[in-house]
């Protein structure tokens, strides 16, 4: 009967179905066979037929006896058969399915491009005797990636009891390959594991046997955790600190790990002093467009804000004052509030910078020019003190509350730039406080109170509160609060992973199609970075199963928050060419939000297809994102068909859709975006999600329906740089050499200002020589350019094959890790710089 069943095998694919119910009897009495081999090739028959059959269970119960014949035949339907085990095993953790899960394992991590999957495989069921072996076949550079890996998976897991043993699993793996790590490569793992009194028990004593290194990894440290860990960092390792009163870098460590001194190096030496600011751009924007339309007005001063972010340069406001006094009151509300996006960081000047336009306390009466401008300088405060409020500032905010007489426009300035500066802090007394103003009845102002909600609640799931929000969504008739409300969950849902499922689940099943656009922000920002596939699929079949094209934007949007940056472009594209066009331009703002500042030629390719699309809102779309992955880009990257030019171009076009001009005037600021020394990202430098990207990012997103929310795309901003510091925090000249032509790494050029042709009165005739002569002078004079126009345009040697720069200096996100060098003359560097960031710098004769 062997030699049958092996014939029947050899062609099983073609013939299952012929198989009778006599024969197929037989052959399942045969797998109760004492002969070992008999049962086992009559149960490999018969888990392929149940396979074919679609019977999972049944292929996966014979597929139990017959596992090692089905591991020996390398099959397109064995592999399938097996993978349905391990699926059902990772799912139930039968005890009967063991022995196969553990045949593959074992197979598995035999090959190194396996390792990842079979670590998550192992953290999956819980096997703490599998995470050992895998981590036993890494070599220890592999194994520290490993260990943060295996941290990201333990952190994700839903049973606290089973969380605390892979913790505990990790921290011992973790002790026991001490030895073959450095200080810096352990101290990365504990920053993952989140154990912060370790981490800062470590970092004390790498501070007492090599000062500058410990210096160098708190300086690390802050490119890779949120500003509220830093805070609570930097308090453990000072008590600690007490313990060593001579330690002298103890003061230095406990300085850096606050988020004011780095934030303050950074906005100083680098987005400051070293800004390139266009100052032709905006004006050349604004005599290119109709400036006394309001959705242009407020393009300007947005444009002018992300080209400016964090810069300190308000030199185009100020030259405009008299146009801005004769604005629309919305642009005038998004104009002072843009003071709020370039001066953002500056906390010690902030507050003087806006005092003019602040209402005072005690103040109730407004005019509609003094209310909108009150309302955009509260919101501007907001940005300047994003997530760094202090009490003076508070208290500010708060008495403009109680005392503006109740005037809405004032009210949802106050109430925005609170969202703002309280971002994460989930104080429910105040938020108790904003949900008040969401039944006044007033759009704008529920708006600001709904978002302002998900700012203060942002990473921190209350499901009580979730669940209120999702019936107020489902009964108010104001779309604005509604469309807050969902983007409030989102983000109260940030890093969540499984817990918001609950309501996600009520979410998707409503008939408003705001419900539905929350769960589908709900679902990204859960599972923030980890490119869950399953969820992604979720999203998908969301984009085209929902009769709401508002809600399938919103479902692609959302897989930005969850791809990699590796996986998108295969993910995006089918969507790129779809048959509806807002998936078209949610597909454009995935590209834009993974990509930025990569100037992927790839992506650039396929958001040129989308330009052309015919919808102007996709077009609007794939114009923004094209900018956002240019970011940082030199002048090679900018050409013809997507550069400025060409962007000022079609803001000047007067038969191009007014949304499409839009999208290139904000484009020109996103392009050149802090002074065309920031990029930005949704992730850190540890592949950990970045809680200010994903707020800048859900912020900007909701731009199509509200223009002025472009400008929170600088909350998002992310320096590429490198920024030389000694011990003692000086920041020393040094020289940055770059790998690559300077054409490829060099600031692009200034814009051109229009000249305007002067008419002359043309000459019919010659009557006197003198006459002649003085034509030709005047033509000759008419020749110069115009010294209003001149414009720098001296770039560096086309021929060198070496770019150099000035330190601190900015490093495009295109240059790789190994294409760049820092020197210091007179100092050594303290550890190599790995991607970018501060570089601690010391004498070489500095006694460790």
């Amino acid at each position: 009967m062997i030699q049958e069943l092996e014939a029947k095998l050899q062609d099983i694919e073609t013939t299952w179905f012929l198989l009778s119910d006599e024969e197929l009897k037989t052959i399942k009495a045969a797998t109760q066979s004492a002969d070992k081999q008999l049962a086992e090739i009559a149960a490999h028959v018969l888990s392929i037929v149940a396979y074919f059959n679609s019977n999972i269970d049944e292929a996966v119960e014979y597929a139990v006896i017959a596992f090692s014949r089905l591991f020996a035949v390398h099959g397109g339907i064995e592999h399938g058969i097996l993978s349905a085990v391990i699926t059902k095993y990772l799912a139930t953790r039968d005890a009967a399915l063991q022995p196969v899960f553990d045949r593959m394992f074992a197979d598995s991590i035999v090959h190194e491009s396996q390792w990842f999957s079979s670590l998550g495989m192992a953290i999956e069921v819980g096997r703490v005797d599998l995470i050992t072996t895998v981590l036993d076949w890494m070599q220890p550079d592999r194994a520290i990636a490993a260990l943060k890996f295996a941290t990201e998976q333990a952190l994700a897991e839903s049973d606290p009891e089973r969380r605390v043993v892979l913790l505990r699993t990790i921290h011992g793996e973790l002790s026991s390959r001490a030895h073959d790590m450095t200080a810096r490569e352990r101290l990365s793992v504990l920053i993952h594991l989140r154990d912060l009194e370790r981490y800062c028990e470590e970092l004390l004593e790498c501070a007492m046997t090599d000062a500058p290194l410990a210096l160098a990894i708190a300086y690390d440290t802050t490119q890779l955790v949120e500003p509220s860990v830093l805070e609570e960092m930097s308090g453990v390792f000072e008590a600690l600190a007490l313990s060593c009163p001579d330690m002298a870098i103890g003061p230095a460590i406990v300085d850096v790990l606050k988020p004011e001194t780095t934030e303050g190096l950074v906005k100083k030496h680098l987005f400051v002093d070293r800004a390139h600011v266009d100052p032709n751009l905006v004006p050349r924007l604004f005599s290119s467009v109709p400036s006394k339309r309001s959705l242009f007005q407020t393009g300007l001063v947005v444009a002018n804000a992300l080209q400016c972010g964090r810069t300190g340069n308000d030199g185009f406001l100020r030259e405009k004052l008299g146009w801005l006094a004769s604005v629309k009151f919305r642009a005038r509300f998004a104009a002072i509030a843009s003071l709020g996006a370039i001066h953002a960081g500056d906390t010690a000047r902030g507050m003087g910078i806006l005092k003019s336009h602040l209402p005072a306390l005690g103040e109730t009466s407004f005019d509609q020019d003094r209310e909108h401008n009150s309302g955009g300088a509260l919101v501007a405060l907001g940005m300047v003190y994003f997530q760094a409020p202090n009490n003076d500032v508070l208290d500010t905010v708060i008495g403009v509350m109680d005392s503006c007489g109740g005037n809405t426009t004032v009210l949802q300035g106050a109430v925005t730039g609170l969202g703002l500066m309280m971002m994460g802090t989930a104080d429910t007394t105040l938020v108790e406080r904003i949900k008040d103003y969401l039944n006044l009845g007033d759009a704008l102002l529920g708006e600001a109170a709904g978002m302002a909600i998900g700012l203060v609640m942002m990473g921190h799931f209350d499901a009580d509160l979730a669940r209120w929000m999702a019936d107020f969504i489902g009964n108010t008739s104001h779309t604005r609060i509604a469309r807050a409300l969902a983007l409030a969950l989102g983000l109260m849902s940030f890093d969540a992973r499984t817990t918001p499922e609950p309501v996600i689940a009520d979410l998707l099943e409503s008939p408003h199609a705001l419900a539905r656009e929350a769960a589908a922000w709900m679902i990204g920002l859960a599972h923030a970075c980890t490119g869950n596939l399953a969820q992604t699929r979720r999203l998908l079949h969301i984009t085209v199963s929902d009769n709401s094209d508002d809600t399938r934007r919103a479902a692609v949007t959302a897989m930005a928050f969850i791809l990699t940056p590796d996986n998108v472009v295969d993910t995006v594209s089918p969507l790129a060419r779809s048959y509806n066009s807002h998936a078209r331009a949610g597909a454009a703002m995935v590209l834009g939000l993974t990509k930025a500042g990569t100037a992927d030629d790839e992506v650039l390719k396929l958001l040129a297809v989308l330009g052309a699309d015919s919808a102007d809102h996709v077009r609007q779309a794939a114009l923004v994102a094209q900018s956002m992955v240019l970011m940082q880009a030199p002048e090679s990257k900018l050409t013809a068909d997507r550069g400025i030019n060409k962007l000022l171009d079609i803001a000047k076009d007067r038969y191009e859709e007014r949304l499409t001009r839009y999208g290139a005037i904000i484009s020109c600021g996103i392009i050149n975006a802090g002074g065309c020394n920031a990029s930005f990202s949704l992730q850190r430098e540890n592949g950990r999600p970045s809680s200010r990207g994903f707020a800048a990012a859900m912020l900007f997103a909701q731009y199509p329906d509200n223009h002025m929310n472009a400008m929170f795309l600088t909350l998002g901003y992310t320096p590429r740089m490198a920024l030389p510091v000694t011990v003692t925090g000086d920041v020393p000249e040094g020289t940055l050499r770059v790998d690559l032509p300077p054409v490829a790494v060099a600031y692009p050029k200034f814009v051109e200002l229009e000249v305007k042709k002067k008419l002359t009165k043309r000459v019919r005739a010659t009557l006197s020589v003198a006459r002649n002569g003085a034509g030709e002078e005047a033509k000759e004079e008419d020749a110069k350019p115009d010294e209003e126009a001149d414009v720098d345009m001296t770039g560096p040697e086309p021929d060198a094959k070496e770019f150099k720069d000035k330190l601190p200096a900015r490093i495009p996100p295109h240059v790789a890790d190994g294409q760049f060098h820092v020197e210091v003359e007179g100092f050594e560097v303290v550890h190599g710089l790995s991607s970018h960031g501060f570089v601690v710098v010391k004498k070489p004769d500095l006694l460790e």
